[in-house]
């Protein structure tokens, strides 16, 4: 045996404990104390070994033996004072293992706590005492009998016919229920449970029930009473007839006096105001002061106890109306439709009503008869011409039972002239006379008037004829001529336009770039307007846009190669627009034209030599053609076979000089010349030279020089070298 930890003192420090024989495998250990051992058990056998671990676990405070008190019982009482015994070692603490309800333990570690919100019926409590870690507790049961004292419950009261009641004493306990006294009569009494009884045969009247607890062979004593009472109903209520009254500073209440029970007035509805009440609530003939006006709902009910019933009367108090002023009397209208000018009411509504007209005057519309300011129509004078006198009342009206209050006012409507409608607007290019079109009048007389310009050069031919013609219109000129309709008092007018505008600018687009090669901008060139106003707009071709369109130079962006077309148009007014299109190809850029090597020709000597030219072949849209840059002075153009378009041209009629230098242009072009690429190349032609002729052979002895007798070149130069 070997200790494990802490040398064999315990865990937490301690005495060293004493192994009596290490090597027996049921050794005593001594001088123990309170803490952890470990202990290993190890078997050997030379070099091989077997071990096993073992902990003491030791605790020197073993608990006092628990005594939770004895038995009891509680008579009366929701509480009890518990009456253990306090441990001399170790801790106690409390704990409920049965009962009717869960108690409240006060101090669970108090030997003598209070258990509080006990009912009636058998508890069971626990007293637990611990020690040390390692000991087992010690506990003990106390039982403790409760009787509560006897509680018969709330007293009980009834409306309605009923003849029986229950009856439920004290919770959990055992009693008896009994009647006291005999009033009024002696009910039927029967028990159900242990505390609950019906009792029956009742009649209206207060019965008195009283419940008796006997207990602990009649130690534990208690009674407790309620009282049942069933009422008589009361009368039913009727708080009388609706009223409606105006401007009443007194209510009278007539509501009918109950035969059984009490009535009392309420308000239930109405302006809520300080100040105001019922002369007596109980009175069914109470008045009431208002302090305002509108609608009352008073409700007279009828008890008796905790019955009732009740019926409600309304009141509706109105205040007399606004005084009624039906505006000023209008005595001159042209018009057949007016806005009337009464007061608006503050307190009512009004109402508009005809009283009179004269003759055969129109039947007027009110078209709406409650405002205060409506417009009245169809209103005109008599079928004679003379005038039609209108009387309206303005009436203002509140509730039913006040005074209306009334005001009239007159309107007079005269004949009013056919309505002047001068005719529609016109427009007019370059015109010296206009004819004017108004409505022809069938009442009343009508003339023009020139209202503007000033009058210069123009003549109204009849002023009174409603379709007069007017010359001496000036063109550029924006006319406003009035058409008057009149009678005795009353008049009519309409203006109409007449537009004279002159002739636009002829459009002239001429001056936009008509073959641009791909990427060159696109510039739209026309004439700037003198009069009128010109727009662009494209005809033609893949849609583009066009910066400015109204200006006459603008700018074009989005085209590609192609060909487009835009119109510039000038207009103004009625006039016939001008226009002028302008149609724009944009070409492709050619590829690059090369012209091949410079070519040497030798031994030329008559013109009719040529020289077959090496260009690159061009392919549509793109063309080539060859030009000559330079000639030998005086010296005749060349000729290409088949034609100078060829980029392998047959170049003939070529002169030999000393040298004769000939510069040729090989060009690729798309849209004619607008778009090209070219390149240069040189024919060298050199005439033949003389026949060289070196003389006769020469045999020479001794000799250091000798003298050559070649012939002299004519054209070119003569070099001698060794040909050894």
């Amino acid at each position: 045996w070997t200790f494990n930890l802490c040398g064999g003192a315990p865990i937490g420090g301690g005495p060293a404990p004493t192994i009596t024989n290490p090597s027996l495998y049921n050794t005593t250990v001594s001088n123990l104390g309170a803490g952890t051992y470990g202990l290993t058990w190890t078997i050997t056998n030379g070099a091989c070994s077997s071990s096993d671990d073992v902990l003491i676990l030791i605790s020197d405070d073993a608990p006092s033996t628990a005594d939770a008190g004895e038995n009891t019982d509680v008579c009366g009482d929701s509480f009890y004072t518990m009456t253990a015994e306090t441990p001399t070692v170790g801790s106690g603490s409390w704990t409920q293992i049965s009962g009717p309800n869960t108690a409240t333990i006060v101090s669970i570690a108090s030997p003598t706590t209070n258990i509080t919100g006990l009912i009636t019926g058998e508890y069971t409590f626990r007293w637990t005492v611990t020690g040390g870690n390692f000991c087992p507790p010690s506990s003990d049961d106390v039982i403790i009998n409760v009787y509560r004292n006897a509680d018969a419950g709330d007293d009980q009261e009834y409306c309605e016919a009923i003849s029986s009641v229950n009856l439920t004493g004290t919770t959990g306990s055992g009693g008896t229920w009994t009647q006291v006294g005999t009033t009024p009569n002696e009910a039927t009494i029967t028990a159900t449970s242990s505390n609950t009884s019906t009792a029956s045969g009742l009649i209206p009247g207060v019965y008195t029930f009283q419940y008796a607890i006997t207990a602990i062979s009649g130690s534990c004593e208690s009674t407790d009473e309620m009282t049942v009472t069933l009422l008589g109903p009361p009368s039913t209520a009727a708080a009388g007839t609706d009223q409606t009254l105006c401007e009443e500073s007194v209510f009278s209440l007539d509501a009918e006096t109950p035969d059984s029970g009490i009535g009392t007035w309420s308000k239930l509805f109405g302006p809520t105001v300080s100040g105001e009440g019922f002369s007596n609530e109980n009175d069914p003939d109470a008045t009431f002061e208002p302090v305002d006006y509108g609608v009352y709902v008073f409700q007279w009910t009828v008890a008796n106890g905790d019955c009732s019933n009740a019926d409600q009367v309304r009141i509706e108090n109105f205040q007399n109306p606004s005084t009624a002023d039906a505006g000023e009397d209008q005595t001159l209208v042209c018009e057949t439709e007016i806005t009337m000018a009464a007061n608006d009411p503050e307190v009512g509504t009004g109402v508009w009503s005809l009283v009179s007209k004269t003759g055969d005057a129109p039947d007027p519309t009110i078209v709406s008869p409650i405002l205060y300011n409506t417009p009245i129509t169809g209103m005109g004078p008599q079928s004679s011409g003379d005038e039609g006198v209108y009387v309206f009342k303005w009436s203002i009206g509140n509730g039913p039972v006040c005074d209306t209050a009334e005001n009239e006012v007159t309107i007079t409507i005269y004949q009013t002239p056919t309505p002047a409608e001068a005719g529609d607007d016109q427009s007019l290019c370059e015109q010296n006379i206009v004819t004017l079109d108004a409505t022809p009048i069938s009442v009343g007389d009508g003339t023009w008037s020139q209202v503007s310009p000033v009058v210069t050069s123009e003549i109204i031919s009849v002023p009174s004829q409603y379709n007069t013609t007017v010359s001496g219109l000036v063109a550029g000129e924006t006319y406003i001529f009035e058409w008057l309709t009149e009678t005795e008092f009353c008049s009519s007018s309409d203006q109409v336009t007449i537009t004279n505008y002159e002739e636009p600018t002829v459009a002239d687009a001429s001056a936009t770039e008509t073959q641009l090669c791909l990427y060159e901008p696109m510039l739209l060139d026309a004439n700037t307007p003198t009069v009128g106003t010109g727009v662009w707009t494209q005809t033609g071709g893949d849609p583009v846009l066009i910066l400015y369109p109204t200006q006459a130079h603008t700018p074009v962006v989005g085209a590609f190669d192609g060909t487009y077309e835009f119109t510039w148009t000038i207009s103004n007014g009625s006039c016939t627009p001008s226009s002028d299109a302008v149609t724009v190809v944009i070409n492709e850029i050619p590829t690059q034209a090369l012209a091949g090597p410079d070519q040497i020709l030798c031994n030329i000597s008559t013109a009719t030599t040529s020289a077959t030219m090496t260009g690159n072949e061009p392919f549509a849209p793109v063309t080539g053609i060859w030009t000559i840059v330079s000639k030998p002075s005086g010296a005749a153009d060349p000729t290409f076979a088949p034609d100078n378009t060829a980029f392998d041209a047959e170049v003939s009629g070529l002169v030999p000089v000393e040298p004769a230098i000939d510069e040729l242009k090989w060009t690729h072009t798309t849209g004619g010349a607008f778009c090209e690429k070219s390149d240069n190349m040189k024919l060298y032609i050199w005439e033949g030279p003389t026949a060289a002729d070196a003389g006769n052979d020469q045999t020479v002895c001794d000799e250091t020089t000798f003298t050559m007798q070649a012939n002299a070149a004519v054209i070119g130069d003569g070099e001698w070298t060794r040909v050894d």
